[in-house]
């Protein structure tokens, strides 16, 4: 067989859960290959396409025929890992729940800035705290219902002792937001009395600022994690790189493939270790405007216009990034 898939485990170092193909070889003789080309190192969405190429379409078969199954299935894996077509990844976003809310935040906070840094009493900041107030009212009606999503996660949870609380914690805070989020948007829109409109905004970022800061000790604990299995795997492949030499082959190459696999690992846990520390950050920022709300807008730093509008462009171009790539 010409082709050698291993897989990589998400949250240990041992090979298991991300397949990657490794070597693609030409036949040269009746029942002897060559190796000629590595592929799946780049860690893209492409590659993970490129991984459901079954091996059984690469043959050591001999002469011509043998060659032409080897082109076919690598056109296969440079096609699996071509760039997916702008337009098309946009409208798979967009098609979205969160794909919509994250656009519309980042709108919204744009907008903001925009009228924060615009003079007093001018058209341009008249018109820009219009539409980031229309915006803000309008991200509401998309998140009916929206509060079913933690009620699930926590249902179908399978934590236990101090993961669980956290996650209760997490998903409940969260929960109970969005639930009162859509009694708000109701107030806003007229179809309920705003009687209980400041009550229950200040509920919503009580809870909400509760979510945030049970989600940011559980990103801590994993982002702790990572950070250990980082450093342990790269002192391994330090200490064992002799040892991570794969066999020789008939003309003296090296394969390499456990190396790869090492390697593979620890782009992986960079990868992870980069994305914690985005979402924590990306938390922090939602944290800042929830205290603010619950403080009523006293803090002048919290409350000064261009400190919100920036906590939430960094809060919404991380979450849009991650679901861009998800």
């Amino acid at each position: 067989m010409a082709l050698h898939v291993t897989q990589c485990n998400r949250s240990t170092d041992q090979p298991i859960n991300r397949p990657t193909i490794q070597k693609v070889t030409e036949p040269t003789a009746l029942g002897s290959v060559r190796p000629t080309a590595d592929f799946g190192r780049s860690g893209s969405n492409g590659s993970w396409l490129a991984h459901n190429i079954l091996t059984s379409e690469i043959f050591a078969a001999p002469g011509e025929e043998g060659r032409k199954t080897v082109e076919m299935a690598t056109k296969k894996v440079e096609d699996a890992e071509a760039p997916q077509d702008l337009v098309d990844k946009t409208i798979k976003f967009l098609a979205k729940r969160e794909g919509i809310d994250k656009t519309l935040k980042l709108i919204r906070y744009s907008s903001r800035l925009i009228a924060a840094v615009s003079p007093a009493d001018s058209e341009t900041r008249k018109r820009f705290d219009a539409l980031q107030s229309s915006v803000g009212t309008s991200r509401k009606a998309f998140r009916l219902g929206k509060f079913l999503q933690d009620v699930n996660k926590l249902r179908k949870s399978n934590a236990t002792g101090e993961i669980y609380l956290l996650e209760a914690l997490a998903y409940g805070g969260e929960g109970i937001y969005y639930f009162i989020e859509q009694f708000v948007w109701l107030m806003k829109t007229g179809a309920l009395s705003k009687t209980h409109e400041k009550e229950l905004a200040k509920l919503s970022a009580w809870a909400e600022f509760l979510g945030y800061l049970a989600n940011i000790t559980m990103l801590s604990m994993k982002l702790k994690d990572i950070c250990q299995k980082h450093k342990a795997l790269h002192t391994k492949m330090e200490k064992h790189l002799p040892e991570a030499q794969g066999p020789r082959n008939k003309d003296g190459e090296e394969e390499g493939y456990l190396e790869m696999e090492m390697e593979i690992s620890l782009r992986k846990l960079t990868a992870d270790r980069a994305l914690q520390i985005a979402l924590v950050v990306q938390d922090v920022a939602d944290a800042a405007m929830a205290i603010n709300d619950i403080r009523g807008g006293v803090d002048p730093l919290l409350n000064h216009p261009i400190t919100l509008a920036l906590a939430g462009l960094i809060s919404g171009s991380i979450s849009a990034h991650k679901n861009w790539n998800a």
